[in-house]
């Protein structure tokens, strides 16, 4: 788990059809902190160390703690519906999670360098 500006980032196993798929969980999806220089440089960080730790572990799945931020609430009902052999709408391509991760980390170094 990686701790950061005080929320959480989590990578975890979850499974679908008897195939393990890896979850990126990050916390704090919104930077309301104030302009604070350090602690959204810190942020930055923490994203680029989570999205090098999501590409080691294959993850194939982001989500954020706030479902309007992760395009959980349009997801949710295509999960609902969902037939059997239909893909999940929660699971992604790798390349998918890492560019969520990296959009975390280079608009957050570019509202730092603003200040």
């Amino acid at each position: 788990m990686l701790r950061c500006c005080r929320d959480r980032a989590l990578i975890f196993s979850v499974y679908d059809q008897g195939v393990e798929h890896k979850v990126t969980l990050w916390g704090g999806t919104g930077l309301n902190f104030g302009p604070d220089r350090q602690r959204i440089l810190a942020y930055s960080a923490s994203a680029e160390r989570f999205r090098v730790l999501a590409k080691e572990q294959g993850a194939d799945i982001f989500m954020s703690n706030h479902p309007s931020r992760d395009g959980a609430r349009e997801r949710l009902p295509m999960l609902k519906q969902r037939q059997p052999g239909e893909a999940h709408p929660f699971v992604a391509e790798s390349a998918q999670v890492q560019g969520a991760l990296e959009l975390l980390r280079d608009c957050s170094y570019a509202q730092a360098l603003k200040l």
